[in-house]
């Protein structure tokens, strides 16, 4: 069953590195399990899809950060898991795992990009190369001249005919990241229990199709078709609201 998705814009974790919670005998696993689609297909970035506006898309870059991510014990108390990191969901799918002491537990909550704190006038070569802050780890995710890290990036190409067999040349690119921009979701009505015999599996799924309308609006490609946050930031703030609304527990 599909949960609501609520959202907060207060930080409610502050944390200040990459780094999971250390593993005990007594813990049992949980496996946190993102995965994207278009409509009812899996998503893939190169796989060509239609959108509401009638378009060909094709996606060839797909990727975001999480932050914060922290379950929900049944108390109310908030169990870090991660601070933060990049996912790529190019090809569909990424999983992870993460230790959690056995119990009962009644949601997670996380973030859609780097907290404040991290974001802006930072040096990302003080980063080891495999912390997602880093100039390696964060793969382009970083803005230079902004001084500060790009929350979500997700572009490629339209047909705005919709023709199959048309090229595909008309460019869209959504660059976002800005404080303002900072999404926090609290699922709390999303029971699991935790075991040390069994891996707990939690699926967050993203509606791809979504990032493009909702009942309250729709990006027109053809018209709105870029953003780097900076120099048109209504369009950034369209797309991360689109974009955080096609989020949902499964």
């Amino acid at each position: 069953m599909k949960r609501a998705i609520y959202f907060v814009i207060a930080v409610t974790l502050i944390l200040t590195s990459c780094k999971k919670k250390k593993q005990t005998e007594e813990d049992g696993i949980v496996n946190i399990n993102m995965s994207a689609y278009f409509d009812s297909e899996a998503f893939a970035v190169g796989n060509v899809y239609t959108n509401v506006d009638g378009y060909r898309v094709r996606v060839d870059d797909f990727k975001f950060y999480i932050s914060e991510l922290a379950a929900i014990r049944n108390d109310g108390v908030l169990i870090p898991l991660i601070d933060i990191d990049l996912i790529n969901l190019g090809s569909g799918y990424s999983t992870s795992s993460f230790e959690l002491a056995p119990g009962n537990y009644r949601g997670i909550q996380f973030s859609i990009g780097v907290p404040p704190e991290l974001n802006k006038d930072q040096d990302p070569t003080v980063y080891p190369n495999d912390h997602p802050l880093s100039v390696n780890g964060a793969q382009g995710m970083f803005w230079s001249w902004n001084t500060g890290y790009i929350f979500v990036k997700f572009e490629g190409k339209a047909d705005l005919d919709g023709v199959e067999g048309n090229e595909i040349l008309s460019p869209f690119a959504f660059h976002c990241g800005e404080d303002l921009l900072f999404r926090t979701h609290v699922i709390d009505n999303y029971a699991f229990t935790v075991s040390e015999e069994i891996a707990t599996p939690i699926d967050i799924r993203f509606n791809v199709e979504k990032f493009f309308y909702s009942d309250n609006d729709t990006i027109d490609i053809a018209v709105n078709n870029l953003t780097h946050t900076s120099g048109n930031l209504p369009l950034a703030e369209r797309f991360t609201d689109l974009f955080n609304l096609a989020i949902e527990l499964e």
